[in-house]
């Protein structure tokens, strides 16, 4: 009989997303997620597989939990332009903070050779389509013409993008703010 499961590998998981965040692939060893995790390298190896499955495995759980919350602002029903600058807003103040310092786990990622391995790049493009596609039902419920809103989504995308690699890199408070005020200016 197989001996139960010492550890919750949902916890586990998180416990390595956050390594995997912060440090990226490269940087990133076994050890290092054996300690944050407090699971044996054995036991993750037997759950998850190998560093590159971890850090597979990362990226979905980044997009399942961290994402969603991150734009759960512009997904409600009755939504405003308004709405949506205030969430622009909202996530330049998250860049600025202490708490935007790691920036944005996908776009760490897509900087990253691990890029070039195709499930990498296949949960990075999920997620900009994704991103794409929570933007445009936003504009779209917000009243803009689908045609505009198209460009607007994906426009939308790319800034969110860039504003999450200048938060990785510590840019000054002044050029996050113009960044995301040039963005609200096209909207």
């Amino acid at each position: 009989m197989p001996r139960p499961r010492e550890f919750e590998p949902d916890e586990a998981l998180d416990a390595v997303m956050h390594v995997f965040w912060k440090k990226g692939f490269a940087e990133t060893s076994y050890e290092d997620l054996v300690l944050a995790s407090g699971v044996s390298r054995k036991s993750l190896y037997t759950v998850f597989g190998d560093k590159e499955a971890l850090f597979i495995a990362s990226l979905r759980l980044y997009r399942q939990t961290v994402f969603k919350s991150i734009l759960s602002g512009i997904e409600q029903e009755a939504i405003t332009i308004d709405d949506i600058i205030r969430a622009l807003k909202n996530l330049g103040l998250l860049a600025i903070s202490d708490a935007g310092s790691t920036g944005c786990f996908m776009a760490n990622t897509a900087s990253d050779e691990i890029l070039r391995i195709p499930e990498v790049k296949d949960q990075v493009n999920a997620h900009l389509k994704s991103m794409s596609k929570i933007f445009y039902d936003a504009l779209k419920r917000a009243g803009i013409q689908s045609d505009r809103a198209v460009m607007l989504a994906d426009y939308l995308t790319g800034v969110l993008q860039g504003l999450f690699v200048l938060a990785h890199a510590r840019a000054e408070k002044t050029l996050i703010e113009n960044y995301i005020d040039s963005a609200i200016a096209i909207l």
